[in-house]
């Protein structure tokens, strides 16, 4: 367990009782990897395999060597792309980078207990998280195929940017255990402007700017947004706007994320950093105002999938193109390994570019569009242990076609 965790539960229980509570943990940690370890791994491998086969491969072409840079979003509904409030737009500048772009219509809400944790494990490693199990909390990525990682081989740095605590879901250790060669949290950042949780998202995404403009290249950087958390009043407080409920309170938040993600585009551009740059915006999860929400706004444009959250990558290789297939956040990292022509860890679960067309849900199994509606169908395997499996024991599902 990380140090934050273990004193929250010192606290609560007494030193007594958190050495039971530790021992239990242990005990339990134990027996899982065990049962893990001897578990029959064939049709894990026979799945993954499966996955892979379906994947356009990578081009046998030299890599490229485009920077990439995620921007991670705070609680954003797809339902807020492309729709007005009061005639309007709520997200004009992610409406206009649509057509410039990738974009990923029907993007499901895979995350459980972790939220964001879930949404960064989906969008680094292309695992998908376990319902009620945060797996950044639970368990030692060291031995985890990951983003990171893979990009470190082609002589990539890798950077990790987000202005809260790194303590927080343990996520300080968990993104050294992913091969993040530096983590920058609140404590390490310019810390001029908060606005609700921590910092605002227009310092945050300014300072992603000058960090990128003076690292060695090629880099990735995975940077994380949070002015947008619930219970969303935070930016109608800070500019005194007017607003009566929650769902003003959000439009207008959600407003000033695209705001800021406008004017980080616009810097990248002065600065001449726009070139041979791949930009993916996503969000961690769903609002959990979603139906509300919608029901509020009367929107003309939805996903067929209410719950679904924007996803969209600039700067890939292939013309821009909008793909109303159901898909996951697990398939950005194979998407962009893809593009820069590198081999893709064999525990990745997500779909390739030309194949995204159904997504793997932790909860329902393999979800497609048919006739202009999902299709659930169930998997032949644990999706859970297919994750456990992963992250202790990855080297036993490696297998050739």
């Amino acid at each position: 367990m990380n140090r934050s965790l273990n004193q929250h539960v010192a606290d609560e229980l007494g030193i007594v009782g958190y050495a039971l509570f530790d021992l239990a943990s242990a005990l339990n940690h134990f027996t899982e990897k065990s049962r893990i370890s001897s578990m029959n791994k064939t049709p894990f491998i026979d799945f993954l395999n499966d996955l892979r086969m379906n994947r356009t491969p990578p081009s046998t072409k030299r890599a490229r060597r485009k920077n990439v840079i995620f921007v991670q979003l705070e609680s954003i509904d797809a339902v807020c792309l492309r729709n007005t409030f009061n005639g309007k737009e709520i997200t004009p500048f992610l409406n206009s980078l649509i057509p410039r772009s990738h974009y990923f219509l029907n993007t499901l809400d895979h995350t459980g207990a972790g939220r964001t944790v879930d949404g960064e494990l989906m969008a680094l490693t292309s695992l998908l998280p376990l319902h009620n199990d945060p797996v950044y909390i639970r368990y030692d990525l060291q031995r985890t195929p990951s983003l990171p990682k893979t990009l470190k081989k082609e002589g990539y740095h890798s950077i990790s940017i987000h202005g809260f605590s790194g303590a927080y879901w343990n996520r300080s250790n968990a993104h050294d255990a992913l091969g993040f060669d530096k983590s920058l949290f609140i404590d390490e950042l310019e810390d001029s402007e908060r606005i609700g949780w921590g910092m605002s998202d227009s310092s945050l995404l300014k300072q992603v700017v000058e960090i990128y403009k003076n690292e060695t290249h090629p880099v990735f950087i995975h940077s994380i947004l949070l002015t947008n958390h619930h219970p969303y009043g935070y930016v109608s407080d800070r500019f005194s706007l007017p607003t009566n409920n929650i769902y003003e309170d959000y439009i207008e938040s959600v407003g000033y994320v695209d705001q800021c993600v406008e004017n980080f585009f616009e810097s990248l551009k002065e600065e001449d950093l726009l070139e041979d740059t791949i930009v993916a915006i996503y969000s961690d999860h769903d609002s959990g105002i979603t139906q509300e929400l919608v029901d509020f706004l009367d929107p003309e444009h939805r996903p067929v999938y209410l719950d679904s959250i924007p996803f969209l990558i600039y700067g890939l290789d292939a013309p821009p193109e909008i793909h109303e297939g159901p898909a996951g956040l697990q398939d950005l990292p194979v998407i962009i390994l893809n593009d820069l022509r590198i081999s893709i860890p064999h525990t990745f679960t997500g779909q390739s570019l030309e194949a995204v067309e159904q997504t793997i849900s932790p909860v329902i199994g393999k979800v497609s569009l048919q006739n202009g509606a999902l299709k659930v169908e169930p998997v032949a395997i644990d999706l859970n242990d297919l994750t456990r499996a992963s992250i202790l024991d990855p080297q036993t599902l490696q297998k050739p076609l």
